[in-house]
């Protein structure tokens, strides 16, 4: 399973890093910062809850 940085996906979905840590902390999520690689499966959660 692949990994992708916080500003990778931010970018991606067009979000400010900070509105993606954010989300991530909804999600349990802790000590995130735009540097902090995620496993797909909590990036595509994180996707669902900004959707």
């Amino acid at each position: 399973m692949g990994k992708v940085r916080v500003f990778s996906l931010a970018k991606q979905l067009g979000l400010r890093s900070e509105a993606l840590i954010a989300a991530l902390a909804e999600l349990g999520v802790q000590n995130v910062t735009p540097a902090t690689a995620i496993d797909e499966g909590t990036a595509a959660a994180a996707t669902e809850l900004l959707a």
